[in-house]
């Protein structure tokens, strides 16, 4: 078994082989640099490629994967929070009244993206047809992809401008990037929701490797009302990052933390083995400490991926004995962080020196 943390200068990027296949999870935020890195680690084969959550620093790359001929990938694991309203968007792209009832909906209850009253995600009643995403219109993808802003809400005139302050148009392009890049590849998609308990769910056949905090759906469309209130909760959308598990019998785990704060756990421990690796939540932020202090009594090996930054890592992280940075605070190089797995763990890799 082999984990590499590829210094991809910002953003995460982890590959993990083990028993023939090839596990990525995250990009780092460059389109192009990924793909030569993977290459020179001799990536061409892609058992499963998963994003945590939809940030620039772990999509980007993603996205350069998928959109490249060098990989074949036999699937794709996303967060589900987007499709919803990417398909309810193909699917009413010629809907008048329904772009004309989200803006009702928005002026009528006078919301922002502020209001203290915004449902939880999760709690947001979401009805209609089920339909898997082989059946998204590729024309439709490509126009979200490749169209102005405004291309979502032409039907509403000058109108627009009042929505722009509240919605990531960007990120919804992204994705249809990735979902169009997807379908043209052959890549199998899989749709894992946020969900704030353990659920452990073993997402295929094909590895070992367990969503720890998300249950696989399938994306449907949104009524006007639940279309808008989706829209303005992302931004707690994006702070609910997944987090998956590699469970092999015989082996360390693999824990990718992504930028998760484990609230998720609720007081169930995580039951990693000694010796596992857990990749730093949000590049050793101060604002992700609590797996740390979970772990302390374990032996447990932490590797960091980010470029070089004052406020990070943090104290607990520094205080650790088992870590690898791919960019350590006050060092200027950069490199692959790579761990094999041999019984022990070996490595040419230098330990930590942040402080």
């Amino acid at each position: 078994m082999e984990f590499l943390a590829i210094d991809v200068n910002e953003g995460d990027c982890f590959v993990l082989k083990d028993d023939n296949y090839s596990i990525i999870i995250d990009g780092g935020k460059q389109k192009k640099g990924i793909v030569s890195k993977l290459k020179k680690n001799n990536i061409k084969y892609i058992t499963q490629l998963g994003c945590t959550h939809y940030d620039s620093d772990h999509i980007n790359g993603i996205i350069g994967i998928c959109e490249s001929s060098s990989f074949r990938i036999n699937e794709i694991i996303l967060p589900a929070v987007w499709v919803d309203l990417i398909y309810t968007l193909q699917i009413n792209n010629e809907n008048r009244d329904f772009f004309k009832n989200i803006y009702k909906y928005y002026t009528d209850n006078n919301l922002n993206s502020d209001n203290n009253g915004l449902p939880n995600y999760e709690s947001l009643n979401v009805e209609s047809d089920i339909n898997t995403y082989e059946m998204i219109d590729l024309n439709i993808l490509e126009s979200i992809c490749f169209s102005s802003d405004n291309f979502y809400f032409h039907y509403l005139g000058n109108r627009f401008i009042d929505f722009l302050p509240y919605i990531s148009i960007n990120i919804l392009k992204k994705i249809a990037r990735i979902i169009l890049a997807s379908i043209k590849s052959g890549a199998h998609i899989r749709w894992i929701k946020y969900q704030d308990k353990l659920t452990n769910h073993k997402i295929s056949k094909l590895t070992e490797l367990i969503a720890l905090n998300g249950n696989e759906v399938q994306p449907c469309s949104l009524k006007p009302d639940i279309f808008i209130l989706s829209l303005l909760c992302l931004s707690k959308i994006n702070q609910e990052s997944l987090v998956f598990k590699y469970h092999s019998y015989d082996k360390p785990n693999v824990l990718f933390s992504g930028d998760s704060n484990f609230s998720f756990l609720n007081g169930k421990a995580l039951n990693l083995k000694d010796y596992s690796i857990v990749t730093a939540p949000h590049h050793g932020s101060q604002s992700n400490t609590f797996i740390y202090s979970l772990l302390k009594e374990k032996n447990i090996i932490f590797v960091r991926s980010d470029r070089f930054q004052n406020s990070r890592p943090c104290l607990d992280y520094i205080a650790l004995q088992h870590k690898y940075c791919t960019t350590c605070k006050g060092d200027v190089a950069k490199n692959t962080v790579k761990l094999n797995y041999n019984e022990i763990w070996n490595t040419k890799n230098n330990r930590c020196i942040c402080q």
